[in-house]
């Protein structure tokens, strides 16, 4: 009984101590999974006691043959779950606040789009049926997702040059999206969002529509969040004025 109480509690001091590691794993195997892509994480705070998970600098790396290793560079990214949801067998994230700090976009010297190795892309040349992958069933599930993007750089080492072609652009989003169904929504969501307001798509022939179809609704349900706190304090100002104005009535000369 001692002997067997003494292991319980060295494999509970591992689970304490070690529980940061084994979730990095998992957001790393889970991040492949729906990307197709490898990444690392350099911090994450996981409570034995808490819903939420603090990730910082999260880097997603291009595949073998790119010249860049960075695709993406995340600084943050917070999660609330639904701890029952897992039990169910089901990935049910309440809220997702994703900074997605830098994003490269490269063709390299043989003229291969980095874009064309995210998994969604794949299996949208693979399928030709947006709405196919829009409603595909999935146990991941996202309620509420806030999505800030950077700047975008686009590198085309194609050409006779030496040195690529590089250009920035700055996006500056900060908008919120709810009820995501699937991580084909999620991922086409991020990609559309970070570059509808670049030339990229075209400098790098690259069918934007396509992902355009596969996020569907959930563009339709965009919020800028600047937008909403900048009215929010417009009307807590003018609320305040109008108290002042009740309790300190101008007079009339």
């Amino acid at each position: 009984m001692k002997r067997i109480l003494i292991i319980g509690l060295i494999a509970l001091a591992v689970l304490f101590l070690g529980r940061n590691w084994i979730v990095g794993a998992a957001i790393n195997l889970g991040i492949r999974g729906v990307t197709g892509l490898s990444s690392s994480i350099r911090g994450i705070d996981a409570g034995l006691m808490r819903t939420t998970l603090e990730i910082k600098e999260l880097t997603v790396y291009n595949p073998p043959g790119f010249p860049d290793k960075v695709m993406m560079r995340l600084p943050e990214l917070y999660v609330d779950f639904d701890p029952i949801g897992f039990l169910k067998g089901r990935i049910h994230l309440e809220k997702v606040r994703l900074n997605l700090e830098e994003f490269v976009v490269v063709r390299n010297r043989q003229a291969q789009l980095n874009l064309d190795s995210i998994q969604v892309v794949k299996e949208g040349h693979k399928t030709g049926n947006r709405k196919e992958l829009e409603k595909k069933e999935s146990p991941l599930k996202v309620d509420l997702l806030e999505l800030k993007v950077g700047k975008v750089i686009y590198k085309d080492y194609s050409g006779e040059a030496a040195a690529p072609r590089v250009q920035q652009f700055r996006i500056n989003l900060n908008e919120r999206y709810t009820n995501i169904q699937n991580p084909e929504v999620l991922v086409s969501l991020i990609l559309v969002k970070a570059l509808a307001n670049t030339t990229i798509a075209s400098l790098a022939n690259f069918d934007i529509g396509m992902l355009q179809g596969i996020a569907g609704d959930s563009l339709k349900r965009a919020t800028a969040i600047a937008t909403e706190t900048i009215d929010a304090t417009r009307k807590a100002t003018e609320k305040a004025a109008g108290t002042l104005r009740k309790l300190f009535p101008l007079e009339n000369h």
